[in-house]
């Protein structure tokens, strides 16, 4: 469950930083965020999700 909720964020992720990387890369961009959400929802499941979504909002703040 939580790997597929960390997938879903890290390529949420990706697509809004689209803006910031040369056209050249922003699929694997998309493609590498994705996975490393995989791979942290599958791996830590619920607190590598919610550390990921306090590092987002804590960027958002500053």
């Amino acid at each position: 469950m939580y790997g597929g909720g960390g997938a879903v964020l890290g390529f949420g992720l990706g697509v809004l930083i689209l803006g910031r990387v040369p056209a050249l890369r922003r699929g694997e961009l998309v493609l590498g965020l994705t996975v490393l959400g995989l791979l942290a929802g599958a791996v830590f499941g619920e607190a590598g999700v919610n550390r990921v979504g306090r590092r987002i909002r804590a960027r958002e703040e500053a």
